[in-house]
């Protein structure tokens, strides 16, 4: 599928005695479907500073002009728009886009940093979004990578004081802390241990991995495909992302689908092999 990095211009521009002057471009952005996306912009009743221009403009009786930049893949579209941000930064345009470029918030500026934290602080005094907040990776395991991401962040680094004594004052009155399991005491019914019994059964005898016999890999192909999907992180300012290959071509390379790729290297499938 393909992707399209485009920019939102500023239809101000003049003609001078020496020649054509560029129209300023306001933001770049990354859609599927450019059109659909640009009309979205204009109906967007935010407070942004993109929103903020575009309302300026239609009390002007103007709209904001649609340029295609770039068409490219929609599973690696990231270090596209990451360049093209950075480029037109660079030439001087006063974009609006508040981060770097790429899925999510990318090197945010100071100001929005700043906003960012007085919401999330303002958003969390509500007990039930802490409740939510917790709820949400509860049952979720981390990709391998991810894991060696945080392991590595936390190396060499002790909590302080004031966390230690946070940690041990939330852990008064758990039943963990003074060792009352909720569960002491407490029989399994007939019905609930015959089904823990059955589980553990079902899990001993199947042949998951390396050992399923109808398993697509071996050991060396995990290790190439999880190598050939390395990211590297040498774009412009150092936050573009690209990698080694690309997710489709490694598909088409094993002859597997896409999303058995990425679970082989979120390590969902074959987590035994390292």
């Amino acid at each position: 599928m393909t992707a399209y990095i485009y920019a939102l211009v500023d239809p101000r521009y003049e003609m001078y005695d020496i020649g054509y002057c560029e129209p300023e471009v306001r933001y770049v952005g990354k859609s599927l479907s450019p059109t659909d996306r640009y009309y979205m912009h204009l109906k967007d009743c935010g407070t942004t500073r993109k929103c903020n221009w575009i309302k300026k403009l239609l009390k002007l009786g103007l709209k904001p002009e649609l340029k295609l930049l770039q068409e490219c893949d929609n599973y690696d579209w990231e270090n596209a728009e990451i360049y093209w941000i950075a480029y037109y930064k660079e030439l001087g345009h006063d974009l609006t886009n508040h981060t770097a470029g790429g899925d999510g918030i990318n090197d945010p500026d100071g100001i929005v940093r700043k906003k960012l934290s007085v919401a999330a602080l303002k958003r969390y005094e509500d007990p039930q979004e802490r409740i939510k907040a917790s709820s949400f990776r509860k049952g979720k395991k981390a990709s391998i990578e991810v894991r060696l991401n945080m392991s590595e962040y936390r190396k060499g680094k002790k909590a302080s004081d004031e966390t230690r004594k946070r940690m041990s004052d939330n852990m008064i009155g758990n039943h963990y802390a003074d060792g009352n399991h909720n569960r002491k005491g407490k029989k399994a019914s007939e019905e609930t241990r015959k089904k823990m019994s059955e589980s553990q059964v079902e899990r001993r005898d199947q042949v998951i991995g390396l050992n399923n016999p109808n398993s697509k890999f071996s050991r060396e192909d995990i290790l190439e495909i999880r190598e050939l999907a390395k990211p590297i992180k040498s774009g412009i300012n150092g936050y573009a992302i690209k990698r080694a290959m690309n997710l489709k071509d490694i598909a088409k390379k094993f002859g597997v689908c896409y999303s058995t790729i990425k679970r082989v290297i979120n390590g969902s499938c074959y987590s035994d092999v390292y």
